[in-house]
């Protein structure tokens, strides 16, 4: 008795210790340990079995109801019981099992773990491999530059006494000073170029900035998608959208009057009725009751209405795919998808579906605090750079009224479509570029002061479809309103621009490719421009797309949502932009096409012929994509006030103090013919050819010689790169008023106008000339 007293007791924890190792597996999503694919082989395995601590009568109970459900079945019924029953009763309760098939049911599932431990393993020993190669790849790139020698004056215990030394070490530090506002006017591509040794091919060049431009490729393809599927639904007119209706089955939860709602609110109402959690929400937030809501859609909603409905909804989950496939990626697990809720209309059922969730920041004290981000009062640290992915979390039990608006669709498709695009790139580039042995590796190339710039960079490009929910938004507003439209009057529609930046960029290209494969390229182009246009967009995503990224305040200029706006600014802004895009065109399509020719000429493969082709371009044209922004145009739409029509200039900037980083280099050996060559086409061409289609000959002084008129646009083009300064030395140059921004110009241009309304009406006397 006592033997087998003891079996029993061994067999009891025996099979305490199976169960708290099956329902440990069974409810865990993932396990970092173990790959993915093989756990979710366990999941399988596990689901017809039950591990809860039900007594012997619940489990009895269980059995019964499973025997008596399969009996009416058979018999051709289907008795209506909740599902989570049946499942409870169609499981096995382990207690049901015998110890051999218990121990068979461990014994499977500890082989299954022991593989998916050595699949993990050595799939994570790979990805380290690659990756420690890589880091590896960057540091050796970096480290054949000349070594900065670290600043002993930087460490006050390393300072000497003395008048000497405070003069060094003031030197130092002014040093230092100019070589942050330096940091801050160049482009991280440009600094990654130096890193590379100038190799088109260089690590940086492959593993940080083409992963990041084939995520702005992405993004650009998917958002095109988006735009395609909601343009092609039948959306109500203008004038129904704005149609006002009266709703006395809704009542106003703030007013405890019946409400009153314009149509595009009460469609609003209709997209969170496609689920179980926005309906509760909707509900809610309002205290509405399910009855009140079908009342008034079945009365205000026609069967079009219910099918553009549908559409968004079907448009929104086309994303859900690549989300699920991206969390997983990322996360090790899918997301839980809200499922859609059937929706009953006079005109038929609707299938439901998925509706971004926004509270109202007008009408509740929670819409206000999601507005702001979800984060923590306080806590302005940045950590990782990753975008929001509230998105993929299935909303549960709070209650505030909703805002009901159609423009929630349009933002929330933008930044979910980035975050798709961005998310994995930015995330990767940050843990490459954070690495110890790299960061150290560029401290020594370039110097901390360039090094820093990296991750608010990241965190740029994270953040570039988020919107400011701040107190100060209004006045960002306003500020971006008058960017933009002060846009269309100081480039849009106006043919000095066009020829400025059409000219220049043309002699930047010869200057970047060379005369022979430019010449070349155009004549391809002659031949047949529309099989070359094809040619390099279907090789080329960043060429694709460019039209949308050639200039900051053109690119933001032209952005519409991805409703598309229909309101006749929309179409003058993006019209009053082409004329300088198509123009960059002309030349950037040769450019690229003659750089892929010689890039495989040169032995490269093709992609990293499309590589070397996309960066020729680059450099020659300069772009306006978020990972194109240096320090200085990036930040609030107050601080872009003051660098407004400077993507052109920053360009330059950038060309310029590469040219002198080649000076340098000739010290031990540079090309001279490629120096002379390139000074013509940066430093000498673009400003002179500024100063005569600006209006500059005819401003020429008589006694002015042209060789003096010419000397002096070439140092104004130097001062050109550095905001404020360009606008102090053109002030002094032309003798006109300084001003800190040109919309601060366009806001005096338009007081002078009032006054000149108000003086016609005779409202003011006097002179106001």
């Amino acid at each position: 008795n006592h033997a087998l007293y003891m079996e029993a007791k061994a067999a009891s924890a025996e099979v305490d210790r199976g169960v708290r190792l099956l329902s440990r597996l069974a409810d865990s999503d993932t396990i970092k340990s173990i790959a993915q694919q093989d756990l979710n082989q366990i999941h399988d395995l596990l689901e017809r079995f039950d591990f809860g601590q039900a007594s012997g009568r619940e489990v009895d109970r269980r059995e019964s109801l499973r025997s008596w459900v399969e009996q009416k079945r058979g018999e051709g019924y289907d008795p209506p019981i909740p599902e989570k029953l049946l499942d409870e009763a169609f499981k096995v309760h382990y207690s049901r099992m015998s110890m051999d098939e218990f121990r068979g049911l461990v014994d499977s599932v500890k082989s299954i773990v022991h593989i998916g431990r050595l699949r993990q393993k050595l799939r994570d020993a790979q990805e380290e491999r690659e990756f420690n190669g890589v880091v590896n790849e960057l540091v050796d790139s970096a480290s054949k530059l000349p070594q900065i020698e670290p600043d002993a004056a930087r460490n006050p215990e390393a300072r000497g006494d003395g008048l000497g030394e405070l003069v060094r070490h003031m030197g130092v530090k002014t040093k230092a000073a100019l070589k942050s506002l330096d940091s801050s006017l160049l482009k991280m591509d440009q600094v990654f170029q130096w890193l590379d040794g100038r190799d088109p091919n260089g690590p940086f060049q492959r593993h940080v900035m083409r992963r990041l431009s084939a995520a702005q490729t992405a993004e650009h393809d998917l958002q095109a998608e988006m735009s395609a599927k909601l343009k092609a639904l039948q959306s109500p007119t203008r004038a129904a959208l704005n149609e006002r209706l009266s709703i006395p089955e809704l009542t106003d939860s703030k007013t405890g009057q019946a409400s009153s709602m314009l149509k595009r609110e009460l469609l609003a109402v209709a997209l969170n009725t496609g689920n179980e959690s926005n309906m509760v929400k909707l509900l809610d937030g309002e205290r509405w009751t399910a009855e009140g809501v079908k009342a008034a859609l079945d009365r205000h909603m026609t069967a079009d209405d219910w099918h553009f409905v549908q559409g968004v909804w079907d448009t929104v989950n086309h994303l859900w795919p690549q989300i699920a496939a991206m969390e997983e990626r990322i996360n090790g697990v899918a997301p839980p998808k809200i499922e859609p809720r059937e929706v009953e209309t006079p005109h038929g059922n609707f299938a439901g579906g998925y509706y971004p969730v926004v509270y109202d920041p007008l009408r509740s004290y929670m819409g206000e605090k999601n507005q702001a981000g979800g984060a923590a009062l306080f806590d302005t640290n940045y950590t990782r750079a990753a975008t929001a992915k509230g998105h993929t979390i299935e909303r549960t039990g709070a209650a505030a009224p909703l805002l009901l608006s159609l423009d929630v669709l349009p933002r929330h498709l933008q930044q979910v479509i980035h975050d798709i695009a961005w998310r994995e790139a930015i995330m990767d580039t940050d843990r490459l570029l954070a690495t110890p042995k790299v960061r150290d590796a560029i401290d020594g190339a370039m110097g901390p002061e360039y090094r820093t710039q990296i991750r608010p960079w990241l965190q740029s490009i994270a953040n570039d479809k988020s919107y400011d929910p701040r107190g100060l938004a209004f006045w960002d507003k306003v500020a971006h309103w008058a960017r933009t439209n002060a846009t269309i009057v100081g480039l849009g529609f106006r043919l000095s621009t066009m020829l400025v930046h059409g000219s220049g960029a043309a002699l930047n290209s010869i200057g970047e490719v060379g005369m022979g494969p430019m010449t070349s390229a155009v004549g391809t182009f002659i031949k047949d421009p529309r099989g070359a246009r094809d040619f390099i967009f279907e090789k080329s995503g960043e060429m694709r797309n460019r039209l949308n990224e050639v200039d900051r305040d053109m690119r933001d200029a032209m952005q519409s949502d991805l409703l598309g706006e229909r309101s006749p600014m929309a179409t003058v802004r993006r019209a009053s932009m082409m004329g300088v895009a198509m123009l960059d065109m002309a030349s950037a399509l040769p450019t690229w096409l003659a750089r892929y020719e010689t890039a495989l000429k040169e032995g490269m493969a093709d992609g990293d012929a499309v590589g070397a082709a996309d960066l020729s371009v680059r450099n020659a044209h300069g772009a306006g994509a978020a990972k194109d922004h240096s320090a200085i145009q990036r930040g609030t739409e107050f601080q872009k006030l003051f660098t407004m029509f400077y993507s052109f200039w920053n360009h330059l900037y950038n060309r310029q103090r590469d040219l002198g980083r080649r000076v340098v280099e000739m010290r031990t050996g540079g090309d001279f013919a490629a120096v002379l060559g390139r000074s013509f086409f940066y430093l000498i061409a673009p400003p002179i050819i500024h100063g005569l289609l600006s209006g500059g000959a005819a401003e020429k002084d008589d006694e002015e010689s042209w060789g003096a008129w010419a000397g002096k646009h070439i140092v104004l083009g130097l001062a050109g790169g550095i905001p404020i300064a360009r606008d102090l030395v053109a002030a002094a140059e032309s003798g006109r008023a300084y001003a800190v921004t040109p919309a601060a110009g366009a806001a005096g241009k338009i007081g002078m106008a009032a006054k000149d309304v108000a003086h016609a009406l005779g409202m003011i006397e006097g002179d106001v000339s």
